[in-house]
């Protein structure tokens, strides 16, 4: 009777570390997927950021480059 308990709780033991193996297994699979993910957002973003950085360059680049002309022109 007691070798039945010691077999059925060691059965019991190797169900729940299997389950718990599982578990942590999907656990990482998932930690993968949101960071694979936020990178990819992370990555869009700066894109984004960056295009908008050169764009708004450009615009000041532009503008001062007027400006310069207007300036020359009502001095003299």
């Amino acid at each position: 009777m007691k070798k039945n308990l010691q077999v059925t709780q060691e059965y019991l033991d190797a169900i729940k570390a299997g389950l718990d193996a599982e578990s942590e297994y999907r656990l990482a699979l998932d930690k993968k997927k949101e960071a694979t993910l936020g990178a990819q957002i992370a990555t869009d973003e700066y894109d984004k950021y960056s295009q908008a950085h050169k764009q708004a360059k450009k615009s000041l680049d532009a503008l001062l480059t007027s400006n310069i002309s207007q300036k020359s022109a009502l001095l003299i």
